[in-house]
């Protein structure tokens, strides 16, 4: 949001806190019993227990200073460049658009899981996967050090289908929606 956040109960279809803040929240992650926030300033975290509707409660976590993976050119960026935030195999992962995907591997590490400009989006799934889309491509990370890249023509969205291993729901211009099948790095339309 542009102000801070919303807690919503969807069973009662209610707003159930909030923190307005007039920062913008781009993303927020509750994560062993912590909130964290991409947000305008850097990313942000409290306690769950703490008073979350209070800025001032709110502490900054430090990104970008832990970064020392630099083996790209264009690599290195802001803490207030981040826009979204998961946990992906007991570690926090950073979403900056058009830089990278980054993890931390303790308070004082981070490293690059994939660099360059035509990376979108990355988002946790249900099946304990990490799927990161960029442009005519994407991966599928099972674990820390272990991905399948598809490349696909013009790919606007991919979602694993439900639990099963190596079928996705895929959106390209001009396929609409579509089930494809992976097979190594290469795919097959199952629907169309």
């Amino acid at each position: 949001t542009n102000f801070g956040f919303l807690t919503i109960n969807l069973s009662k279809k209610e707003v159930k806190e909030s923190g307005v803040f007039n920062v913008p929240f781009y993303s927020i992650l509750a994560y062993e019993n912590k909130l964290y926030a991409a947000t305008k300033d850097g990313i942000l975290y409290i306690n769950l227990t703490d008073n979350v509707q209070d800025f001032n409660s709110w502490s900054t976590l430090e990104v970008s200073i832990h970064y020392t993976d630099h083996t790209e050119k264009d690599s290195t960026f802001t803490d207030s460049e981040i826009r979204d935030i998961v946990a992906f195999k007991n570690q926090l992962h950073f979403f900056v658009p058009q830089k990278g995907i980054f993890r931390m591997e303790n308070s004082t590490s981070v490293k690059s899981v994939l660099n360059g400009n035509g990376i979108n989006s990355m988002e946790y799934t249900n099946n304990d996967h990490l799927i990161v889309l960029g442009t005519n491509v994407f991966w599928d990370f099972e674990d820390i050090n272990k991905s399948t890249k598809i490349n696909i023509d013009e790919i606007t969205s991919i979602i694993p289908n439900a639990n099963k291993s190596g079928e996705y729901w895929a959106s390209s211009s001009g396929n609409n929606l579509s089930l494809i099948k992976i097979n190594g790095n290469s795919y097959e339309y199952i629907k169309r």
